[in-house]
């Protein structure tokens, strides 16, 4: 097993949704780099519990119900001249609001991951003079991550 930093972890958007939700599909989209992002947070599938507690025995039936592929906050140093970031605040408050953006992971050790999310809001933030003008973009994502292994 081979370990990696985080350290040449990419995340890039392209507007609108593939034609099919796999690989191909997410590959044919044109990407744009989200610049200076500064983490990619943790997501993926979690399910609903569903349970049911039939009298006779007691016992507790546990089964999966919905899937929420979750939400990322992506935080980056805010860059106004970045075509990425342009993309996401025009999915968040412009004139692409109610579209997708699909979204792309690279990662160091060659591996990809696609989906495609809402961006529901990309904010700014001065912290003090010892910061960075920053930014967070939150998105949801609302279609299965598709993972793509290292060749």
């Amino acid at each position: 097993m081979a370990y990696y930093t985080a350290a040449g972890t990419v995340f890039s958007v392209a507007s609108g949704a593939p034609v099919t939700f796999d690989a191909a599909g997410f590959e044919a989209l044109a990407y744009t780099t989200v610049g200076e992002v500064t983490s990619v947070p943790s997501h993926g599938a979690e399910y609903a519990l569903v349970t049911h507690n039939p009298l006779a025995d007691r016992v507790t039936r546990k089964l999966k119900g919905s899937v929420n592929y979750g939400s990322l906050t992506i935080p980056m140093a805010l860059d106004t001249a970045d075509a990425g970031q342009d993309i996401m605040r025009d999915h968040a408050d412009g004139t692409k609001i109610d579209e997708v953006v699909s979204a792309k992971v690279e990662y160091p050790d060659g591996g990809v991951e696609y989906f495609t999310a809402l961006v529901m809001s990309f904010t700014t933030a001065g912290d003090g003079v010892d910061s960075i003008l920053s930014a967070e973009a939150m998105v949801e994502i609302d279609s299965k991550v598709v993972s793509v292994d290292a060749v």
